[in-house]
């Protein structure tokens, strides 16, 4: 087995990747804060040992309001750590954590101004 691609440390499981991953956690605690929702920041989840109690635990633990905005804003982080990894395997690109937070941020305005109905959150410039 080998190494992350994220943090280049640690052995790449799924779970490292999105659960584990310092850089992964980086890029989640700024999309967090980038739409003002704290419950979704790496230091307020539950301890888990599976991703899938991990991701149904994010989404249970999101006040029933949010939970639209948060389930698309958890699902399309989790794609954008998956591409950036895909990209560092077979494309040999690497993107800074600040990077993939822009382009989280980019596709979920995208998303945003498509979508019919509330989030049920902010989504300002920052």
């Amino acid at each position: 087995m080998s190494h992350c691609q994220l943090c280049v440390r640690n052995l790449k499981t799924a779970y490292h990747l999105f659960y584990e991953c310092p850089v992964a956690r980086e890029i989640r605690e700024q999309v967090g804060r980038w739409i003002q929702m704290s419950f979704l920041m790496p230091q307020s989840w539950s301890q888990t040992e599976h991703l899938h109690d991990w991701f149904v635990a994010l989404i249970v633990e999101t006040p029933q309001t949010l939970r639209p905005g948060a389930g698309s804003i958890i699902i399309l982080t989790i794609w954008e750590l998956w591409l950036e990894r895909n990209n560092r395997v077979f494309k040999k690109t690497i993107k800074t954590a600040q990077q993939i937070v822009h382009s989280i941020c980019d596709a979920a305005r995208n998303w945003a101004t498509v979508e019919t109905k509330t989030w049920g959150c902010s989504f300002n410039n920052g």
